[in-house]
């Protein structure tokens, strides 16, 4: 029997998701091996120590790629909304009414904000203790491969995006 109305719509939105999910997750794989490719082959250190601040991208235009990512992941999180996840739907309401649900939830996000935490305060002590931060190994790949740095950045983007970002 085949699926028509709002069931069959439901489907196709799900599947659509599922599938660019899969296809930022696949490009993320081989953005990291192409990356690891041509870090692989190189005979010399691949930047200056500390990193050059500048690259072929202007910082303004790298930091607008990454925001307009992280907006389209928070579009594509907002199609499955319209779906079997919106808040007035009776599955929806009673997964969020379930207190261990909720509880799962919080715990979730709170783990989630504990490990940046964490990273924040890794970077303050490495900048501390003049050992290379985070930013620097950022910086490095920047100088290294500007345009496989932005691609990796803005898959993250977007799928943190997805992740994140709630429309109401």
């Amino acid at each position: 029997m085949a699926l028509t109305g709002p069931a069959a719509n439901d489907r196709r939105f799900t599947r659509l998701v599922v599938a660019l999910f899969a296809l930022a997750g696949l490009a993320m794989v081989l953005v990291l091996a192409a990356a690891l490719g041509v870090l692989g082959g190189q005979a010399k250190a691949v930047c200056a120590d500390p990193p050059r601040l500048h690259s072929e991208l202007p910082q303004p235009a790298i930091l607008g790629i990454l925001v307009a990512c992280f907006l389209a992941g928070g579009l594509t999180a907002s199609w499955s909304m319209r779906a079997v996840h919106h808040v007035g739907h009776s599955r929806a309401r009673s997964i969020l009414e379930d207190r261990r649900n909720r509880l799962v939830m919080r715990l979730t996000f709170i783990a989630v904000f504990l490990l940046l935490t964490l990273l924040m305060a890794l970077e303050a002590g490495a900048l501390y203790f003049h050992v290379w931060p985070i930013t620097y190994y950022v910086r490095c790949a920047n100088q290294g491969g500007t345009l496989l740095t932005v691609l990796g950045a803005g898959l993250y983007s977007f799928l943190a995006g997805r992740w994140l970002w709630v429309w109401r």
